[in-house]
């Protein structure tokens, strides 16, 4: 479980928005969507493109529908299969090659778990493609710190859920710095970079 949840609400407090919204493309990759929440902003504030919100765990891809036919959005669709959507078949085991189909792609609040996602959205996207990773940058700091931070919501239930010493470790232990070396290692150019007290933001252009 991972903050994926409540990322709507940094899109909608306006934390970055300036730097993430004119990134997005015409056909855009929320990858790691969740309940899609990220996705459906995205897709409002950004009229002319189309979002594809992907998440490999099919309970939120349905939570994200429902929400979707609530917010009555059409330039959004989710998927639980990336190569179903692009090949019309989902057999992960199967030889192919993948579209460089995506003008952009976010990640939000999964690189802390998943740093790899970096290279593994690289293929998705089409030549000086934009990835821009949101996520924490927390790295560092203090056990006693970090619970007077990590107080949302949602972060206080996976806190709960984790246990206190296994969700400090896992949100402490990248940052900014990880996050680039990364995308350098991914074969991404960065082009921008924000922090905030909480958060990083990192915009990179495929090469």
């Amino acid at each position: 479980m991972n903050a994926r949840g409540f990322q709507d609400l940094v899109f909608m407090n306006g934390l970055f928005f300036d730097r993430i919204m004119p990134n997005i493309g015409n056909l855009h990759l929320d990858f790691g969507c969740g309940d899609g929440k990220g996705s459906l902003v995205q897709a409002k504030f950004c009229k002319n493109s189309f979002v594809i919100g992907y998440d490999s765990d099919l309970e939120k891809i349905q939570l994200a529908n429902k929400e979707q036919k609530v917010s009555s959005l059409t330039n959004v669709s989710f998927q639980d299969s990336l190569r179903e959507f692009i090949f019309g078949y989902s057999d992960e085991n199967s030889e192919c090659q993948y579209a460089n189909i995506f003008d952009s792609a976010t990640a939000n609040f999964v690189f802390h778990e998943n740093p790899l996602i970096i290279k593994e959205i690289h293929p998705y996207l089409k030549r000086d493609g934009k990835i821009i990773v949101l996520d924490y940058n927390l790295k560092g700091i203090s056990k006693r710190e970090f619970y007077k931070k990590f107080c949302l919501d949602n972060e206080r239930k996976i806190m709960k859920l984790e246990g206190f010493d296994e969700c400090y470790k896992k949100h402490t232990k990248f940052d900014i710095t990880d996050c680039i070396g990364f995308g350098n290692s991914a074969r991404f150019n960065t082009i921008n970079t924000a922090l905030s007290e909480k958060y990083f933001l990192w915009v990179g252009q495929k090469n």
